[in-house]
């Protein structure tokens, strides 16, 4: 079964305007001062953070597991504090 995830700007609280992760990568980019990849996502945080969400932890608890790490602690910090997400299961 595909696990799914969709980021959505904490302002939206009507969740009409999902974010495309790409556009997640860029804000995580810009706003840390670092370049972004035409193909990889920084520091493959999606490829991190995005399946622990989809697997059911929570941002608090991926952040205990990354306490050593100050630049994936710097990429959940943006997450925190700009996005909300749902995560959902297909059953197809």
């Amino acid at each position: 079964m595909p696990r799914n995830i969709q980021f959505y700007l904490k302002g939206d609280v009507e969740r009409k305007a999902p974010i495309p992760l790409v556009k997640v990568d860029e804000h995580i980019c810009n706003t840390l001062k670092v370049p972004t990849h035409p193909v990889n996502w920084y520091l493959n945080w999606f490829n991190h953070i995005g399946m622990a969400l989809v697997l059911g932890h929570d941002l608090n608890s991926i952040t205990k597991h990354y306490e050593d790490d100050p630049d994936m602690l710097q990429v959940l910090g943006v997450l925190m504090d700009h996005y909300t997400y749902d995560t959902w299961i297909s059953l197809k």
